[in-house]
């Protein structure tokens, strides 16, 4: 109820962007999957995919499922991250019709996932089709918070 996640997570991709076939998830899922979109109960941020540091937020309860919906800021620019720099992923889902996502401070989507009712746990990794590529990921923190029954 009233669930906050939130991670400060520095992503360093060899090259300096992720490749079409690379990407980072962080946020919550259910159990691993080596396909993501086979997770069919997750809330998180995806970053990369399209050899950048392009943010999607995307969120699946089993019924409705988002996928690679662009992060947008204020000033209507598609999202990003810098490489080799800390950023602060936000996710606030005290209305699971209206889950909100924040990056660095800034909302830049909202999604929903109002059929939820599974547990999630902390979801954060790397993940590529192919290649020897070595990518970096420093995870600073991540704080879970929500109210008690």
């Amino acid at each position: 109820k009233n669930l906050v996640f939130e991670a400060r997570v520095k992503l360093t991709p060899a090259g300096g962007a992720f490749a079409t076939s690379e990407r980072a998830v962080i946020g919550l899922a259910t159990a691993h999957n080596d396909d993501l979109d086979a997770i069919t109960n997750s809330v998180w941020f995806r970053v990369g995919d399209a050899a950048s540091m392009a943010v999607n937020v995307e969120s699946d309860d089993g019924t409705t499922n988002t996928d690679d919906q662009t992060g947008l800021m204020g000033n209507g620019e598609t999202a990003s991250v810098d490489s080799g720099e800390y950023s602060t992923y936000r996710i606030e889902m005290g209305d699971l019709s209206n889950i909100r996502f924040i990056l660095d401070g800034e909302l830049i989507g909202t999604t929903s996932a109002s059929a939820l009712s599974t547990g999630l746990q902390p979801y954060i990794v790397i993940e590529k089709d192919s290649g020897t590529d070595q990518h970096v990921m420093v995870v600073d923190y991540v704080r879970i918070e929500g109210d008690r029954d």
